[in-house]
């Protein structure tokens, strides 16, 4: 049994990759919707491992939603990905991304940007740009 669901893993992903080769339809093909949830699957437990999320203050949590949308306005994915930022409960410097389009900062990042929206904006364009470029859902067609 376990080599009949490996067989149908290997051929489910052959398809995948194949699909992948070809160009992206405007409304989202079946590669970007497996792409968004493989990292649907993986927000829990990575929100869960950072503390949770963090409830930012409201002013605050609109400068960050003013300055992710205006990258997300520009990328070439947004007509079939569904962007999301989420700030995450930690003191830790680090920001980064899932495949699918969902985008994390850690309170402790924002904290050490001092508010400076060009700071921000190069931390959350260079996440944007591993959704952009798939190098996380490559990572795992890879594997």
């Amino acid at each position: 049994m376990v080599v009949v669901v490996l067989r149908v893993g290997i051929a489910t992903l052959a398809v995948l990759v194949i699909l992948s080769s070809f160009s992206v339809q405007a409304n989202g093909g079946l590669i970007d919707q497996f792409e968004r949830s493989v990292g649907a699957g993986a927000v829990a437990e990575l929100v869960k491992s950072y503390g949770g999320e963090y409830s930012v203050p409201v002013w605050e949590r609109q400068w960050l939603d003013e300055v992710f949308q205006r990258l997300v306005n520009v990328t070439k994915r947004k007509a079939v990905l569904e962007y999301s930022l989420t700030v995450l409960n930690s003191t830790e410097s680090n920001a980064f991304a899932l495949p699918g389009g969902f985008v994390f900062i850690t309170r402790g990042l924002l904290r050490d940007l001092k508010g400076d929206p060009h700071k921000l904006a190069a931390v959350l364009g260079h996440e944007l740009a591993h959704v952009e470029l798939k190098h996380g859902i490559n990572s795992v067609l890879r594997q």
